[in-house]
């Protein structure tokens, strides 16, 4: 049966997002990228705006003082033109570049990072099928959309009232002043409007780009299944992983019996636990441990070791602290040197002794030695 949105219950993984991301699906809001625009704008034209008006005046006055001095024949209004366009461009140009940098500032922030996707470029039938335009426009983000745009004109339409009225109480008392004096009031009446509609429209900016995050997250949630399955293309599938474990473990062991025939001692229990240490005096700094086992693995080492003519000694406590304390392939820990090299000693000595194989129930002290614990099994 097919999965319905309401199985889509799982939180996005982070493989889910980077498709996402790599395909062009990420959270927008041309809101909120118009007003960081617009507020910057204003911001800018405050900043920047006595340094255009003087440069403004100053012009002007060189354009009547050309017009006095030189008459305006076709020859001459070219060059006019051009100087005009030419100073124009400078006096907008850091005004322009501030809001461009701000429009792709805002783009690239909100996105998390540049997102370059080739595929947003090919052409999607889908967008004019009827009936998906149909379900679009009866879907949750068009009626977050109509009621996102109501708020914003109505906001914006209050704030416009409150400072046409305060425009009109400030400019009705003051018909007594010099013109200077009105248009300065009509300037700071101005720039207190304009930064209180892209205050506003940045409030909505920020209510549309919560909105289109939560609605993104919402989109890409994904059921068990599909975590499921994406687990299995990432990591494998755990079936099968478990059986390349259970083959490693396999092989590991296999190679650890066949080292057992090369071991000089095996040290057992007698029962629960066998440790083979193998000690070559020419290239090894301390004897090794070349192969362990518990219980049936025990067995298999002890059985190995009487068919290859290895001694077998019987120590409790050594066989426990070995199997405890040094990994197989590993030297021996030197609080064990003196035990490990008693056990030694004492099996060369029977070796020396006789030939044949060794079967020893002890060693001299294995009771009292010093640096071996534990309780025997």
């Amino acid at each position: 049966m097919a999965e319905t949105t309401q199985d889509r219950s799982e939180q996005p993984t982070a493989r889910r997002k980077q498709k996402a991301r790599q395909q062009g699906q990420v959270p927008r809001s041309r809101e909120l990228q118009s007003a960081v625009v617009l507020l910057v704008a204003v911001l800018g034209l405050r900043t920047v705006g006595p340094w255009m008006m003087q440069r403004t005046e100053e012009r002007l006055q060189l354009a009547f003082q050309s017009v006095e001095t030189r008459p305006l024949v076709a020859d001459a209004i070219r060059p006019l033109a051009m100087d005009w366009m030419s100073w124009t461009a400078v006096t907008l140009s850091p005004l322009f570049v501030l809001v461009v940098v701000t429009a792709v500032g805002a783009a690239i922030a909100m996105q998390g990072g540049f997102v370059f996707s080739p595929r947003l470029a090919n052409p999607d039938l889908s967008r004019i099928d009827p009936l998906a335009g149909a379900k679009r426009l009866l879907s949750s983000k068009t009626g977050f959309g109509l009621v996102r745009d109501a708020l914003k004109v109505a906001g914006v339409g209050w704030v416009c009232f409150v400072g046409m009225r305060e425009a009109i109480s400030v400019l009705s008392a003051g018909l007594d002043f010099q013109l200077p004096d009105l248009v300065a009031r009509a300037d700071a009446l101005a720039d207190s409007l304009t930064l209180r509609v892209a205050l506003v429209l940045l409030v909505a900016g920020l209510a549309d780009y919560i909105w289109q995050r939560f609605q993104h997250t919402k989109d890409m949630r994904m059921s068990k299944q599909e975590v499921r399955e994406e687990v299995k293309e990432s990591e494998g599938d755990p079936l099968m992983k478990g059986r390349i474990r259970s083959r490693q473990r396999e092989m590991a062991r296999r190679r650890m019996m066949d080292a057992v025939p090369t071991a000089d001692v095996v040290i057992t229990n007698p029962t629960h636990y066998a440790v083979a240490l193998k000690y070559d005096q020419g290239s090894m700094a301390a004897p090794k441990v070349v192969a362990k086992g518990q219980r049936l693995i025990a067995q298999r080492i002890k059985q190995i070791a009487i068919d290859n003519d290895v001694p077998l000694i019987e120590d409790k406590p050594l066989a426990r602290a070995l199997y405890r304390m040094a990994p197989v392939g590993a030297e021996i820990p030197s609080e064990l040197y003196r035990a490990v090299a008693e056990v030694l000693g004492h099996v060369y000595r029977l070796k020396h002794r006789n030939a044949g194989p060794v079967a020893a129930s002890g060693t001299p002290a294995a009771a009292n030695r010093p640096g071996v614990g534990g309780d025997a099994r």
